[in-house]
């Protein structure tokens, strides 16, 4: 053991002294608010530009050639046959990397579903990383892809009858795994096909004291069956009111995907909570 002198023992800080990490304290908001100033920042942050540029010379997923759609975007495969794939990251503050495959609905309509939810989250920030966490971070997914590509192209049914239970298993794993600023509040039946689970925010919502600020009344991930169309979709949002008085006005999801009737339910319950955590 190195022994300090007492002007080295005084220049250290608690960290450096007991190993206490300075970000156990910072609430997640704040958290998630130097990420999103961070998005897109060389050096100690993660770049999910360079990451996507990195996956792209992964190559190809078994046969399908990768292609660079858009900034954010990288597919493989024809995007007019089913089982194309494709991989989003999502805009800062609730950093994601959604994985899709290419299915039909019965009524011959393309449907991208979701397959997989990444959270960057707690990958954005890589002080130490050097220059290659990018690159570890796109083998690591570009692999979870190709798994993705391996399985079966999922289909629409017109006979699904696990709505209630798929709903339970999201809210059971909801109970357990939510934001920290929420609280499970229940689940209620719409009908036999449409589910919604609601959460109510610590502190009744309140926030600070700005002009014109919203009160945080409930976030409500909704689960719904369409017959017709043989698929499953699944949103969630917020629901805000004025400071003063209650109007319940609801807010753009958060995301809004659509799933397959053949999907495991497991993965389709992650890719929910998923989501519902990078909120």
């Amino acid at each position: 053991m190195k022994n300090n002198s007492f002007r080295e023992w005084l220049a250290k800080t608690p960290e450096d002294l007991f190993g206490i990490d300075p970000e156990h304290n910072v609430p997640q908001e704040i958290r998630r608010m130097r990420r999103a100033e961070n998005y897109d920042k060389p050096g100690g942050t993660l770049s999910p530009t360079l990451l996507m540029s990195e996956l792209m010379k992964m190559g190809p997923v078994n046969n399908k050639a990768p292609q660079r759609i858009w900034n954010d975007v990288v597919g493989y495969g024809d995007h007019e046959r089913a089982g194309a794939l494709m991989a989003t990251m999502t805009p800062a503050g609730s950093i994601r990397i959604n994985v899709r495959k290419l299915a039909m609905d019965l009524e011959g309509n393309k449907v991208w579903t979701l397959k997989k939810v990444i959270s960057l989250v707690d990958q954005i920030d890589q002080k130490d990383r050097g220059d290659i966490a990018e690159v570890g971070l796109a083998y690591e997914y570009h692999e979870a892809i190709a798994k993705i590509d391996s399985s079966d192209i999922d289909a629409a049914k017109n006979d699904y009858k696990n709505t209630e239970n798929l709903a339970l298993k999201i809210a059971a794993i909801a109970r357990r795994q939510h934001p920290a600023v929420m609280h499970y509040a229940g689940m209620r039946k719409h009908d036999e096909q449409h589910y919604q689970i609601y959460f109510q925010y610590r502190g009744h919502g309140q926030g600070g004291d700005t002009p014109h600020q919203s009160r945080l009344e409930q976030f409500d991930i909704h689960v719904k069956y369409y017959p017709q169309r043989g698929v499953i979709r699944s949103w969630g949002g917020e629901i805000q009111s004025p400071k003063r008085g209650h109007r319940w006005k609801l807010m753009p999801s958060e995301w809004d995907e659509y799933f397959m009737p053949t999907q495991p339910m497991q993965e389709i319950a992650e890719a929910v909570i998923q989501s519902f955590m990078s909120y």
